[in-house]
Protein backbone atom coordinates (compact mmCIF):
# COMPACT_ATOMS: atom_id res chain seq x y z
CA UNK A 1 0.00 0.00 0.00
CA UNK A 2 1.30 3.64 -0.55
CA UNK A 3 0.44 6.02 2.14
CA UNK A 4 -0.47 5.49 5.83
CA UNK A 5 -4.49 5.60 5.87
CA UNK A 6 -5.68 3.08 8.80
CA UNK A 7 -8.87 2.66 6.88
CA UNK A 8 -6.76 1.25 3.81
CA UNK A 9 -4.65 -0.54 5.47
CA UNK A 10 -7.26 -2.21 7.48
CA UNK A 11 -9.42 -3.06 4.03
CA UNK A 12 -6.31 -4.31 2.59
CA UNK A 13 -6.16 -7.05 5.93
CA UNK A 14 -9.29 -8.08 5.45
CA UNK A 15 -9.12 -9.32 2.24
CA UNK A 16 -6.37 -11.91 2.62
CA UNK A 17 -7.27 -12.55 6.32
CA UNK A 18 -9.15 -15.50 5.48
CA UNK A 19 -6.59 -16.90 2.72
CA UNK A 20 -3.79 -16.89 4.59
CA UNK A 21 -1.93 -18.19 7.51
CA UNK A 22 0.88 -15.83 7.89
CA UNK A 23 0.82 -11.87 7.77
CA UNK A 24 3.80 -9.57 7.16
CA UNK A 25 3.17 -6.01 7.88
CA UNK A 26 4.68 -2.92 8.12
CA UNK A 27 1.97 -1.41 10.56
CA UNK A 28 0.39 2.15 11.21
CA UNK A 29 0.74 2.39 14.91
CA UNK A 30 -2.82 3.05 15.54
CA UNK A 31 -4.80 1.36 18.21
CA UNK A 32 -7.29 0.01 15.49
CA UNK A 33 -4.56 -1.88 13.54
CA UNK A 34 -3.41 -3.13 16.62
CA UNK A 35 -7.06 -4.22 17.36
CA UNK A 36 -7.46 -6.30 14.25
CA UNK A 37 -3.56 -7.66 14.43
CA UNK A 38 -4.70 -9.36 18.05
CA UNK A 39 -7.67 -10.89 16.46
CA UNK A 40 -5.82 -12.35 13.79
CA UNK A 41 -3.38 -13.87 16.92
CA UNK A 42 -6.30 -15.18 18.82
CA UNK A 43 -7.38 -17.02 15.71
CA UNK A 44 -3.80 -18.72 15.24
CA UNK A 45 -2.41 -16.26 12.74
CA UNK A 46 1.54 -15.67 12.56
CA UNK A 47 2.30 -11.94 12.78
CA UNK A 48 5.17 -10.66 11.66
CA UNK A 49 5.65 -6.75 11.39
CA UNK A 50 8.61 -5.60 9.64
CA UNK A 51 10.50 -2.36 9.38
CA UNK A 52 9.02 -0.44 11.97
CA UNK A 53 6.63 -2.20 15.20
CA UNK A 54 3.55 -1.41 16.43
CA UNK A 55 2.76 -0.84 20.24
CA UNK A 56 0.16 -3.50 21.81
CA UNK A 57 -0.57 -5.63 18.58
CA UNK A 58 0.48 -9.17 20.14
CA UNK A 59 2.54 -9.56 16.83
CA UNK A 60 4.82 -12.76 17.06
CA UNK A 61 7.79 -11.07 16.31
CA UNK A 62 9.57 -7.37 14.78
CA UNK A 63 12.33 -7.55 12.39
CA UNK A 64 13.85 -4.16 11.81
CA UNK A 65 16.08 -1.84 13.00
CA UNK A 66 16.20 -0.06 16.90
CA UNK A 67 14.79 3.09 15.59
CA UNK A 68 15.91 5.08 18.67
CA UNK A 69 19.52 3.58 18.48
CA UNK A 70 19.46 4.48 14.72
CA UNK A 71 18.80 8.14 15.58
CA UNK A 72 21.42 8.33 18.30
CA UNK A 73 23.74 6.94 15.66
CA UNK A 74 22.76 9.97 13.44
CA UNK A 75 23.67 12.34 16.29
CA UNK A 76 26.78 10.67 16.78
CA UNK A 77 27.62 11.22 13.39
CA UNK A 78 26.12 15.20 13.43
CA UNK A 79 28.26 15.40 16.11
CA UNK A 80 31.30 14.86 14.12
CA UNK A 81 30.40 16.74 10.98
CA UNK A 82 29.18 19.64 12.65
CA UNK A 83 32.16 19.65 15.20
CA UNK A 84 29.24 20.25 18.13
CA UNK A 85 27.93 23.59 17.01
CA UNK A 86 25.33 23.88 14.49
CA UNK A 87 21.88 25.33 13.55
CA UNK A 88 19.47 22.50 13.18
CA UNK A 89 16.70 21.76 10.84
CA UNK A 90 14.78 18.83 10.95
CA UNK A 91 12.40 17.12 8.33
CA UNK A 92 10.39 14.75 10.36
CA UNK A 93 8.18 11.91 8.97
CA UNK A 94 5.23 10.42 9.39
CA UNK A 95 3.50 10.44 13.45
CA UNK A 96 1.46 7.35 13.09
CA UNK A 97 4.83 5.45 12.59
CA UNK A 98 6.66 4.27 15.28
CA UNK A 99 10.21 3.86 13.80
CA UNK A 100 10.16 7.50 12.57
CA UNK A 101 8.94 8.36 16.30
CA UNK A 102 11.59 6.81 17.79
CA UNK A 103 14.00 7.71 15.39
CA UNK A 104 13.72 11.34 15.68
CA UNK A 105 13.63 10.60 19.68
CA UNK A 106 16.80 9.16 19.87
CA UNK A 107 18.69 11.87 17.41
CA UNK A 108 17.26 14.71 19.49
CA UNK A 109 17.77 13.06 23.22
CA UNK A 110 21.38 11.94 22.57
CA UNK A 111 22.78 15.49 20.25
CA UNK A 112 21.46 17.80 22.92
CA UNK A 113 23.12 15.36 25.74
CA UNK A 114 26.48 15.33 23.56
CA UNK A 115 26.15 18.74 21.61
CA UNK A 116 24.06 21.44 23.71
CA UNK A 117 25.59 24.42 21.71
CA UNK A 118 23.75 22.58 19.20
CA UNK A 119 20.55 25.48 18.39
CA UNK A 120 17.10 23.73 17.59
CA UNK A 121 15.50 26.27 14.89
CA UNK A 122 13.05 24.50 12.99
CA UNK A 123 11.12 21.45 12.55
CA UNK A 124 9.10 19.91 9.67
CA UNK A 125 6.61 16.97 8.52
CA UNK A 126 7.66 15.83 5.48
CA UNK A 127 4.60 13.10 5.65
CA UNK A 128 6.96 10.47 3.24
CA UNK A 129 5.41 13.03 0.80
CA UNK A 130 8.28 14.00 -1.95
CA UNK A 131 6.09 17.37 -2.73
CA UNK A 132 5.79 17.98 1.38
CA UNK A 133 9.55 17.76 1.49
CA UNK A 134 10.29 19.98 -1.15
CA UNK A 135 7.92 22.27 0.06
CA UNK A 136 8.54 22.64 3.08
CA UNK A 137 12.32 22.15 2.98
CA UNK A 138 12.23 25.14 0.88
CA UNK A 139 10.25 27.70 3.00
CA UNK A 140 11.70 26.80 6.32
CA UNK A 141 15.23 27.49 4.40
CA UNK A 142 13.60 30.79 3.77
CA UNK A 143 12.35 31.96 6.98
CA UNK A 144 15.37 30.76 8.95
CA UNK A 145 18.63 31.68 6.72
CA UNK A 146 20.79 30.86 9.40
CA UNK A 147 19.74 27.07 9.12
CA UNK A 148 23.28 25.33 8.32
CA UNK A 149 22.77 21.48 9.61
CA UNK A 150 19.32 19.66 7.92
CA UNK A 151 18.48 15.92 9.67
CA UNK A 152 16.00 14.21 7.31
CA UNK A 153 14.24 11.66 9.39
CA UNK A 154 12.84 9.32 7.17
CA UNK A 155 12.03 9.91 3.14
CA UNK A 156 12.42 12.75 1.36
CA UNK A 157 16.04 12.96 1.23
CA UNK A 158 16.74 13.64 -2.66
CA UNK A 159 13.60 16.90 -2.51
CA UNK A 160 15.23 17.98 0.53
CA UNK A 161 18.21 18.35 -1.37
CA UNK A 162 16.71 19.28 -4.67
CA UNK A 163 14.77 22.75 -1.82
CA UNK A 164 18.67 23.50 -0.58
CA UNK A 165 20.13 23.74 -4.29
CA UNK A 166 16.92 25.80 -5.60
CA UNK A 167 17.46 27.80 -2.51
CA UNK A 168 21.12 28.25 -2.88
CA UNK A 169 22.33 27.15 0.12
CA UNK A 170 24.53 24.11 -1.51
CA UNK A 171 27.43 25.35 -0.01
CA UNK A 172 26.36 26.03 3.51
CA UNK A 173 24.24 23.29 4.40
CA UNK A 174 24.92 19.93 5.80
CA UNK A 175 22.10 17.10 5.13
CA UNK A 176 22.17 13.83 7.76
CA UNK A 177 19.97 11.45 6.46
CA UNK A 178 18.87 7.61 6.39
CA UNK A 179 19.24 4.68 4.10
CA UNK A 180 21.27 4.05 0.68
CA UNK A 181 18.71 3.95 -2.34
CA UNK A 182 20.11 5.79 -5.84
CA UNK A 183 18.34 9.07 -5.13
CA UNK A 184 20.43 9.92 -1.90
CA UNK A 185 23.46 7.93 -3.17
CA UNK A 186 23.72 10.73 -5.66
CA UNK A 187 23.56 13.51 -3.44
CA UNK A 188 26.19 11.69 -1.05
CA UNK A 189 27.92 11.63 -4.14
CA UNK A 190 27.33 15.49 -4.71
CA UNK A 191 28.93 15.80 -1.38
CA UNK A 192 25.50 17.58 0.01
CA UNK A 193 24.45 14.57 1.83
CA UNK A 194 27.39 14.06 4.12
CA UNK A 195 26.49 10.83 6.06
CA UNK A 196 23.61 8.32 6.21
CA UNK A 197 22.79 5.37 8.63
CA UNK A 198 21.13 1.96 6.74
CA UNK A 199 19.12 -0.13 8.21
CA UNK A 200 19.44 -3.37 6.30
CA UNK A 201 16.34 -3.31 4.22
CA UNK A 202 16.73 -6.56 1.91
CA UNK A 203 17.76 -8.44 5.22
CA UNK A 204 14.82 -7.02 6.89
CA UNK A 205 12.43 -8.30 4.44
CA UNK A 206 14.23 -11.59 3.74
CA UNK A 207 14.20 -12.51 7.64
CA UNK A 208 10.61 -11.35 8.17
CA UNK A 209 9.34 -13.83 5.51
CA UNK A 210 11.76 -16.32 7.04
CA UNK A 211 10.14 -16.30 10.21
CA UNK A 212 6.35 -16.01 8.87
CA UNK A 213 7.57 -19.47 7.13
CA UNK A 214 9.35 -21.20 9.29
CA UNK A 215 6.29 -20.49 11.56
CA UNK A 216 3.49 -22.12 9.14
CA UNK A 217 5.95 -24.85 8.52
CA UNK A 218 6.43 -26.05 12.03
CA UNK A 219 3.94 -24.50 13.11
CA UNK A 220 5.17 -23.21 16.38
CA UNK A 221 5.51 -19.04 17.12
CA UNK A 222 8.94 -17.99 16.69
CA UNK A 223 11.39 -18.32 18.97
CA UNK A 224 12.42 -14.62 19.28
CA UNK A 225 10.15 -11.68 19.76
CA UNK A 226 12.70 -8.80 18.08
CA UNK A 227 15.02 -9.18 15.34
CA UNK A 228 17.19 -6.37 15.21
CA UNK A 229 19.36 -5.30 12.22
CA UNK A 230 22.74 -3.10 12.56
CA UNK A 231 23.11 -0.23 12.01
CA UNK A 232 25.37 0.89 9.36
CA UNK A 233 26.98 4.39 8.75
CA UNK A 234 28.29 5.50 5.20
CA UNK A 235 30.13 8.55 3.61
CA UNK A 236 31.08 9.49 0.37
CA UNK A 237 34.36 7.47 0.87
CA UNK A 238 32.18 3.87 1.23
CA UNK A 239 30.12 4.31 -1.35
Amino acid sequence: MRGHEVSLQLRLIDEMADEVAALVIQPINDERIAARLRQLREGGMTVVTVNTDIEESARCCYVGSDYQHGGSVAAGMAALITGGRANMGVIAGVDTLMGHVLRLRGFEEHLKAICPQVNWIARVNADDDPRLAYERTFAMLSSHPEIDTLFVVAAGVYDVCRAVIDAGREGGIRVIAFDDVPTTREMILRGLVRAVVCQQPFLQGHRAYSIAFDAILTGEAPKQSRVITEDQIKIRENF
